[in-house]
């Protein structure tokens, strides 16, 4: 067996999946890069795409902009990303995001916590859903205290 044609097709074959438009998608997810802040650093181009904004508009601006129910949560808490969030967004909780249009876009959420250089931030990918839903649990903000 020549271990080198193999690892050769292997690559053709990856090349091809990251050429199909519907795979490469998967790639770039709708995400913002954070400081631990909740500051904007950076968005991805279907980020842009999808909530009608640019880069350039976003940058240095908080997230609860696109996000209200997280204007008073504390994103990192003991150089974690915050326990109840984590779990809310594990659990499947349907966070509410505006686009440029002022528009309500339904959304997953998922935090990473990225460290880069001795440098912490976070990654925020989301994940537009159809179902339509609106809980009060962010009402009561002293659950993120």
């Amino acid at each position: 067996m020549n271990l080198h044609r193999k690892s050769s097709a292997s690559m053709r074959a990856g090349q091809r999946m990251v050429a199909d438009p519907h795979i490469s998608k998967f790639y770039d997810p709708p995400a913002l890069s954070l400081d631990e802040r909740g500051m904007i650093l950076d968005c991805s181009k279907s980020f842009e795409n999808l909530f009608g904004f640019r880069r350039t508009d976003l940058v240095w601006h908080h997230v609860s902009g696109l996000l209200p129910q997280l204007k008073d949560v504390k994103l990192v808490h003991a150089g974690e990303v915050n326990r109840l969030l984590n779990f809310l967004c594990h659990c499947g909780y349907l966070f509410q995001a505006q686009n440029q249009q002022g528009d309500n876009i339904t959304t997953h959420l998922s935090f990473v916590r990225i460290e880069t250089e001795g440098r912490h931030s976070l990654r925020l990918i989301m994940q537009p859903s159809l179902e339509q839903r609106h809980d009060s649990f962010f009402e009561d903000s002293h659950f993120f205290a």
